[in-house]
């Protein structure tokens, strides 16, 4: 399982999933994908805001319909 989103930061979720399913479950953070400049962003924060970037980020590289 890959959490993602706000509620992948409430503390010891990802080990309940993982003891109650007996599989693997991690944090799925889209923004470990790309890169950025460490000039200009502090990596701290995006790994906090990362997993709540996945919708967003989805929304971002869809294709849209070509008239």
């Amino acid at each position: 399982i890959c959490l993602s989103g706000g509620g992948s930061r409430i503390p010891g979720l990802e080990d309940v999933f993982r003891e109650h399913l007996n599989i693997e479950v991690s944090i799925f953070n889209p923004l470990d994908y790309i890169e950025w400049d460490v000039g200009n962003f502090d990596g701290e924060y995006l790994a906090c805001i990362g997993p709540q970037m996945a919708i967003p980020m989805g929304l971002t590289l869809r294709k849209t319909k070509e008239k």
